[in-house]
């Protein structure tokens, strides 16, 4: 009985994320143009959902989408240790 209950509360949490990021991904689509559907959007999101949100990354880089400016950071000048 736990043990069935944590099993569903895991797939339950899966199937949300992958829910949340495949609405995402349509409201992408939408904005970019982009053909595709709702099954798409979720079997790529349910089957690797790293490689869909680095797909979607992508997209956005490529087409040069713009969204609020962040504040630009270089990293700290090279410091060595002394002997």
């Amino acid at each position: 009985s736990g043990e069935a209950c944590n099993d569903l509360m895991a797939y339950s949490l899966i199937l949300s994320c992958c829910c949340y990021t495949c609405c995402v991904r349509r409201k992408l689509r939408h904005m970019l143009n982009i053909t595709g559907g709702f099954c798409d959007d979720f079997l790529s999101h349910m089957m690797c959902c790293c490689c869909a949100l680095v797909q979607e990354w992508r997209e956005v880089e490529f087409r040069g989408v713009r969204g609020p400016e962040k504040t630009k950071t270089s990293p700290p000048p090279s410091q060595y240790m002394e002997h």
